[in-house]
């Protein structure tokens, strides 16, 4: 062996990624779970494109050049003129058009697939983010614009805007609620709407006045945002033209991540706005998009994770340590195991919730799933913002020190960790969230009883498996323990143990979900993963069998086989020599 240099000796082989919607069995099962066959038919060969479309060179030199050439803003020309100029990257504006092209946010209002127009919306989505640049950012916002203007007000030619597939005409919204005061807690805010005088404006024109801390999506050409005709008064919700002035940057925040995206601090004068909803219930108007923004926040934190557990798993079968594949190194590939079983339960709980928001926009959900509309999507954005960040990190350390750097587009771990970050924060912190699911939990004489109707729903089936009958006893009983606790303990003890209680309550049902699934064709896999998960209710090691007073000698390849079936779909045939 001769002395490397740094053109000669060992060169690593470059892992590179598969197909993101053939590839991935979390969203195979979703699709399967949650859509009739015909839907699942139809939808499948275009997800099948675009799962290669995402990871084409045309995408990664515009996710390039988007992080290369973050955005820029000039206040000033060269001769003192205010200009108030904000530039950014071509690749920022391609993928803009790309998402506009794709129908990201066009599926969901063009409701071809009816009911399930949202599912089939999302699924496409979540392939789209982690390849977006965090062009998500203004997608959430915009698709709740267009769905508190479809509820509030009779603007269908901005909707259409915000919706349309053509990308010189499309449009996307900001949010513009935080101020110095707060951003959950919005009672100090400091912008006013005064009713415009000019010549020709209607009744319902206002000129708005403040100043917005954060405001993300600078580039919009509309946004929503929260103000009060005096000090007196409640807030209102404006939808403002920033298309025609009246916002003027200040300064653009330096971030962790979220680089490509401009977020600013913004001064507005005399932006030109419209009243949306009744005055003084701007709270209750747009607390209608929440929501929606909310269940963005968990797909992209789900479709994060999941691109970085790709990235791990083609680099195990590639890397090798002392001589043998990661993919056949034991203690990694259980790693990644756990990392796909919980990616696999945040994949449900995120979509059961995209299932109610399409049921709901349709006009076909029940008072109970109104109920769980209302409750579960801060909750589980709160759950997977959380546990996909910590997922994520796991994917890094799981490449080693490769995982750590500024990588190229299609393996960059790090930038998805930097923009994972935000998702614990926008829509609400954790803390913030879990304890607005307390409030409702104890403020409806009902909860406890559509919960009860929910879990009983989801494991009728499983009930009646064998595979599955024991651990779905589990499932139940977990959700009676909590129940208990919730129903004995004193609102301020739940208010301070929130995140445990709300976490928790999330485990349960992810677990049902996951046993219903299962439960509908008994896939090994599928099985493997839903009682895996289930274990954790009640703390246990996950690679113990069912009886935790069993005293038999387990198998170390038999637990091995099931992690890499978990992995990989498929078992490991080669023995280890090692018993537990």
């Amino acid at each position: 062996m001769s002395a490397a240099s740094a053109s000669s000796g060992f060169i690593q082989k470059t892992p590179h990624l598969k197909n993101q919607f053939d590839w991935d069995h979390s969203l195979q099962r979703i699709i399967q779970y949650r859509l009739p066959q015909h839907v699942s038919a139809s939808i499948s060969p275009e997800l099948h494109r675009f799962g290669d479309y995402v990871l084409s060179e045309e995408i990664l030199e515009c996710i390039l050049d988007a992080e290369s050439h973050p955005p820029t803003f000039d206040r000033y020309d060269a001769f003192g003129a205010e200009i108030n100029k904000l530039r950014t990257s071509e690749g920022w504006k391609k993928l803009k058009a790309v998402a506009a092209t794709e129908g990201i946010i066009a599926i969901a209002y063009e409701r071809k697939y009816g009911v399930f127009s949202r599912i089939v919306q999302f699924a496409k989505y979540y392939i789209y983010a982690p390849s977006s640049a965090l062009f998500t950012c203004p997608l959430a916002m915009t698709d709740g614009c267009a769905r508190v203007l479809s509820m509030h007000a009779a603007r269908p030619d901005i909707v259409q805007h915000l919706t349309t597939r053509d990308p010189s005409q499309f449009w996307t919204s900001g949010q513009w609620m935080t101020e110095r005061s707060g951003g959950s807690d919005v009672s100090g805010t400091e912008t006013f709407a005064t009713k415009s005088t000019e010549s020709g404006s209607g009744s319902n024109t206002y000129l708005i006045d403040g100043f917005k801390w954060f405001s993300s999506a600078t580039d919009s050409q509309v946004t929503l945002l929260l103000a009060r005709e005096n000090a007196e008064q409640k807030l209102s919700c404006f939808l403002g033209h920033v298309k025609d002035g009246g916002a003027n940057i200040i300064r653009l925040k330096n971030k962790l991540g979220t680089k490509p995206l401009p977020t600013a601090e913004l001064e507005l004068r005399n932006l030109k706005s419209e009243l949306i909803g009744l005055p003084e219930r701007g709270v209750s108007v747009i607390s209608s998009m929440l929501a929606i923004t909310r269940i963005h926040n968990s797909v992209n934190a789900v479709a994060f994770l999941r691109r970085s557990l790709e990235i791990a798993k083609e680099f195990s079968i590639i890397r090798k340590v002392f001589g043998k594949p990661l993919q056949l190194i034991p203690a990694h590939i259980h790693t990644l195991a756990d990392l796909e079983v919980r990616h696999h339960a945040m994949m449900q709980l995120t979509f059961y919730c995209v299932g109610l928001l399409g049921k709901s926009e349709c006009g076909e959900i029940s008072d109970e799933e109104k109920f769980l509309l209302r409750c579960l999507p801060s909750l589980v954005k709160a759950y997977t913002a959380k546990r996909s960040l910590a997922g994520i990190s796991e994917c890094m350390e799981a490449i080693g020190g490769v995982g750590y750097l500024e990588n190229e587009p299609e393996l960059n771990i790090a930038r998805l960790e930097r923009d994972a970050q935000v998702l614990t924060i926008w829509e609400g912190t954790t803390n913030v969230l879990c304890d607005d699911f307390v409030h409702v939990l104890k403020s409806s004489d009902n909860a406890l009883k559509i919960f009860s109707q929910f879990l009983e729903n989801a494991l009728e089936r499983s009930r009646r498996s064998q595979t599955l009958s024991q651990h779905t006893t589990l499932a139940a009983q977990a959700y009676e323990t909590w129940a208990r606790y919730i129903q004995q303990a004193e609102l301020n003890e739940l208010i301070a143990r929130g995140r445990a209680i709300g976490f928790f309550f999330a485990d349960i049902i992810a677990s049902a979900l996951l046993l219903e699934d299962a439960a509908r064709d008994e896939d090994p896999r599928a099985v493997e993963i839903a009682k895996r998960y289930v274990m954790r209710l009640q703390g246990s090691d996950p690679l113990s069998k069912f009886s935790p007073s069993s005293a038999e000698q387990y198998d170390a390849n038999d637990i091995f086989s099931n992690d890499q079936l978990v992995v990989f779909g498929r078992l490991h045939t080669t023995p280890l020599k090692t018993k537990l």
